[in-house]
């Protein structure tokens, strides 16, 4: 196979470059703050430099332009039948899930068709860090978070907007991925009857996905023990849509059922 190499003419070409990339995307890097995310269409843009870094560090990434229905996902195989009917199933019944998958597993993809099958007239509230969710109908918004900014702007918390959408009457409440405490507010909301809400959650296999949720929620709950956390998990979190751990082989491992919980931890069964 031939291998381009492409470079710059100059460093003063690739400064220029790198400069104009953080104009569009609204990056503002700095001694003091030395990294930032941004976005150009359809670009996700993260840009690391000195003194954390010796020369300035682009990453680029790239998700779907449009949105693809789960009936086309079906037919890419990302899903059997009986799994896309029992999906369909928990969604209309208003059940609470997570799709875990790992980076690169097609999570935002996925989650972006779901939020496209439901009802128009649901108010749906999309939570997010960075914007990569499309909003499916002019009744629904999406909450963003924000860095510490140098105009002294405050830090806008995943946590702090969870507890907002929570003031906003939504039929439903989406979080782009769940990462830190703002899990802990999330399902609390849920076992408080905000039934048929959707996250995303980054693990491995469903026990992983499990270990991960116990550990976050304990970040925004230090106080409460193991057994008061798997409760809440129990009690607020019906399904966990597993996706296969091969990012060059995209689609569903299983969906698993959260069954029960004995003195060993939470019993998963998987569905399909």
């Amino acid at each position: 196979m031939h291998q381009l190499k492409d470079s710059f003419l100059s460093s003063i070409s690739f400064k220029n470059f790198t400069e104009e990339i953080f104009k569009k995307s609204q990056i503002m890097v700095s001694q003091k703050t030395p990294f930032g995310n941004g976005k150009i269409n359809p670009f996700r843009v993260h840009a690391v430099t000195s003194p954390i870094t010796k020369s300035i560090t682009l990453t680029l990434r790239r998700h779907r332009p449009t949105v693809i229905s789960l009936s086309t996902m079906a037919e890419e195989n990302f899903f059997s039948t009986p799994q896309k009917d029992f999906l369909y199933q928990i969604i209309n019944n208003r059940k609470n899930f997570l799709v875990i998958g790992p980076t690169g597993s097609g999570k935002t993809t996925f989650l972006n068709s779901i939020i496209h099958s439901l009802h128009h007239f649901e108010r749906v509230v999309i939570v997010e860090d960075t914007d990569e969710l499309v909003i499916n109908s002019p009744i629904s918004s999406k909450l963003l978070s924000r860095e510490v900014c140098p105009e002294n702007l405050n830090k806008v918390t995943m946590e702090d907007l969870v507890k907002q959408s929570l003031r906003m009457r939504p039929d439903r409440i989406i979080v782009g991925e769940v990462r830190s405490s703002e899990a802990k507010d999330l399902l609390q909301a849920l076992a408080t009857g905000h039934s048929g809400s959707i996250g995303t959650l980054h693990a491995h296999s469903p026990q992983q996905a499990i270990y991960r949720l116990e550990m976050l929620i304990q970040m925004g709950a230090p106080q409460w023990n193991l057994q008061s956390i798997r409760r809440l998990i129990h009690m607020s979190l019906d399904y966990l849509i597993v996706l296969k751990d091969n990012r060059y082989k995209k689609g569903v491992e299983g969906i698993y059922k959260i069954a029960s919980m004995e003195k060993f931890g939470l019993l998963l069964n998987k569905e399909c």
